[in-house]
């Protein structure tokens, strides 16, 4: 039977590289205190268990600071509630709905509704001050990494973008064929070093190895029903 003996965890801590130095049994949080192995500790927090020692947790780290892509950039707009009321920048179209606003403070809202060339509405009432250089960009209708080339490619509203692996800069391809990329979700898939985009208008083809990239549709609209 061991004594208790009540002490901080500050003392514990100290405790620890005085006391314990092979860690070989790792963490083990479902027994019992009085079961866990003398090589083992329960319950680490922002610690990484080694076989010869602890090791803080890093932490995250910041991997990119470049920005989305936008489709229109110049806009000066004021919010009342959700209402968005354009004053400078080009007109509001039907096509804007499912496409973000980007105020100047970096704060992204969905537009909902289309009212006006000059007022749509957004999915949130946060209050935010007026934009004098507001954005609008495409939602991500897809996203994924080639798995030996390293770009990464992204399916951004109706159009196509590739990174290096750093994603240190945003090159857009361009369509070839008479029929673009939707603004909808969609299925990226990798072969040698093509990428495959499944839409729902059908099925579009890059090689990433070339540049510039030059996308194409290759057949027509995928199945939409049931096959019975």
């Amino acid at each position: 039977m061991r004594n208790f003996a009540p002490q901080s965890k500050q003392f514990d801590e100290r405790e620890i590289t005085r006391d314990q130095r092979d860690f070989s049994g790792g963490m083990i949080s479902d027994l019992h205190p009085s079961n866990i192995p003398q090589n083992a500790v329960a319950d680490l927090e922002n610690y990484i268990a080694f076989p010869d020692r602890l090791e803080t947790r890093k932490g995250s780290q910041l991997f990119t600071a470049t920005t989305l892509p936008t489709i229109a950039t110049g806009y000066s707009w004021t919010k009342a509630t959700n209402i968005i009321t354009k004053t400078v920048g080009t007109d509001f179209t039907a096509s804007d709905v499912g496409r973000y606003i980007i105020h100047d403070s970096g704060l992204h809202e969905r537009i909902i509704t289309y009212t006006d060339a000059t007022h749509v509405v957004v999915d949130s009432s946060t209050a935010v001050a007026a934009s004098t250089a507001g954005k609008i960009r495409g939602r991500i209708c897809s996203m994924a990494q080639h798995p030996s080339l390293g770009t990464i490619c992204i399916h951004l509203g109706g159009r196509l973008y590739t990174a290096p692996n750093t994603m240190a800069a945003w090159t857009r391809a361009f369509c070839c064929s008479t029929q673009d990329l939707p603004e909808s979700l969609s299925t990226l898939w990798f072969y040698d070093n093509f990428i495959f985009i499944f839409t729902a208008s059908g099925i579009f083809k890059a090689d990433l190895s070339l540049s510039p990239i030059l996308y194409y549709q290759i057949n027509s609209a995928c199945p939409s029903t049931l096959i019975t």
